[in-house]
């Protein structure tokens, strides 16, 4: 019985240890919940945007090239290589764009981190 018993004091000795640990990483993060947010929060929203705009690019330059909605089996084609070069310059473009506001929203942080350090 006291082997028992001793185990199971090791077992909640180990997971009040973890949970020490735990709280100590949790309160020695100099990041708020508002900069958590915003440093999810601004890539993402970058990301959507940017998206957004390169499809509307896009679509206004491919009607200026191919304006009548009739097509024949040589617009298909030229429909699936346009299909495939849209998703890789969009992505590409993306992709871009959220690294970017992800620097900057990190320097952002950072900055406002240093700022409330000052105080």
């Amino acid at each position: 019985m006291s082997a028992t018993a001793d185990r199971v004091v090791a077992s909640m000795n180990k997971v009040d240890k973890k949970v020490a640990d735990l709280t100590r990483q949790r309160t020695s993060d100099p990041e708020t919940a508002s900069d958590k947010i915003i440093g999810m929060a601004t890539p993402a929203l970058s990301g959507m945007i940017a998206g957004k705009v390169f499809q509307l690019i896009w679509d206004a330059v491919t009607a200026k090239i191919h304006p009548s909605p009739k097509d024949d089996a040589e617009d298909k084609q030229r429909g699936i290589v346009a299909s495939m070069i849209f998703a890789a310059f969009s992505a590409a473009f993306t992709t871009l764009i959220t690294t970017i506001a992800t620097r900057g929203t990190n320097k952002f942080i950072a900055h406002r981190i240093i700022k409330r350090e000052k105080k």
